[in-house]
């Protein structure tokens, strides 16, 4: 049990096979029946649809990693965009788990054992020039802004306080609370993050990441990623090859390359131009 890494140069199809991904997991099982019938795709259907009767996957979608730059940040960008989801996918059955990251900084927010008051007029955070009052900031962490959400994860830390202590734990936590208290355990979450490559340059072989890859092996963890990278010789050299292919180990590779028909009508089109 892996999570998939789908990685290749520009204009090779990844965010087309992550669509047509995203559509296999959530679309009605007699559609994507019809749609495994192709010729080319029936040696797979049959257990591609045993694994559709286990009921129904919480797919994820999400596209670019701007300004993420820890991650945590990234952990919270997730947890959002399953909450999204859930809401989309069961309304007001939805269970959205007790203990998360950002349940952490909304009830930090209002932890005396912090004077808020001061930390708002502390130039050190700069609270009092973006918001006009505490409350202003308060409702905007309740509201799950993550740039004052950030805010209150370095006054922790800052305060030496451990209400986000452990945070791959936490998250990893939360994630399998969400599992059961949607009836997820038999499928389970498939997240499927397209243009995945900035948190790649910015953040590197990040040991967030590592942690993510290993939680779906997890008997009682049944979440998937699926990672959409455009691989460019740039910024891997600059991550170094050695380490790429050591967070390759943790996934199914699957590289995209250009085929030889589009590579000769580019040539051709060039040789017009």
């Amino acid at each position: 049990r892996r999570s998939f890494w789908i990685h290749g140069t520009y204009g090779t199809g990844k965010t087309y096979a992550a669509i047509v991904l995203k559509h296999l997991f959530e679309d009605e099982v007699g559609e994507i029946e019809d749609f495994l019938n192709k010729p080319s795709l029936t040696q797979f259907k049959r257990r591609f649809l045993k694994i559709r009767a286990k009921g129904e996957f919480l797919v994820t979608w999400k596209s670019g990693v701007t300004d993420i730059k820890s991650g945590t940040h990234l952990m919270m960008e997730m947890e959002v965009a399953i909450k999204d989801r859930l809401k989309q996918q069961f309304g007001d059955k939805a269970y959205y788990g007790r203990s998360s990251l950002i349940n952490a900084a909304k009830d930090a927010v209002f932890n005396d054992i912090i004077n808020w008051d001061y930390v708002f007029d502390s130039p050190q955070y700069g609270l009092s020039d973006e918001y006009e009052d505490l409350e202003e900031f308060r409702e905007a962490v309740k509201r799950d802004d993550y740039s004052a959400i950030s805010v209150v994860k370095n006054v922790c830390d800052d305060h030496n306080l451990a209400m986000f202590a452990n945070t791959v734990d936490k998250f990893e936590e939360w994630i399998k609370d969400i599992i059961a208290g949607n009836d997820l355990q038999d499928t389970g979450i498939f997240f499927i993050w397209d243009e995945f490559t900035g948190f790649l340059r910015d953040c590197g072989d990040d040991n967030v990441l590592q942690r993510l890859s290993e939680l779906c092996k997890q008997a009682d963890a049944p979440f998937f990623l699926c990672l959409i990278v455009h691989r460019d010789p740039t910024w891997v050299d600059q991550l170094g090859g050695e380490t790429y292919e050591r967070i390759l180990h943790r996934y199914h590779e699957l590289e995209y390359h250009i085929t030889e028909s589009a590579a000769y009508d580019l040539k051709i089109g060039r040789a017009h131009v």
